[in-house]
């Protein structure tokens, strides 16, 4: 799948698509450690789950439902606003 993204989009495009795959593993990790929600290891674990299906299928990017719940994820995670808290310190808000 990647290749098949590769000769659809480009080099830029298949560099894109990977960024915003495991960028978003590594921000819902990153979340799920500040926060312990379960939600971000599930949605760490999803993407993980896409990244592998697209070593395995040959049509990552098409029309299908895996496709629309990964972009739901990636999207969840970037517009996530998350609590951070210090000992002793007021909440702060940071994205």
């Amino acid at each position: 799948a990647y290749l098949e993204c590769l000769l659809d989009l480009g080099l830029v495009g298949l560099a894109a698509f990977a960024l915003a795959l495991f960028g978003g593993v590594a921000r819902s990790l990153a979340l799920h450690r500040l926060s312990q929600a379960p939600t971000f290891a599930f949605s760490g674990a999803f993407l993980t789950f896409c990244a592998a299906n697209g070593l395995l299928e040959s049509a990552v990017l098409r029309s299908m439902e895996l496709t629309f719940l990964t972009m739901a994820v990636l999207i969840n995670l970037g517009l996530r606003r998350h609590e951070v808290r210090c000992q002793g310190e007021p909440k702060l808000w940071s994205v």
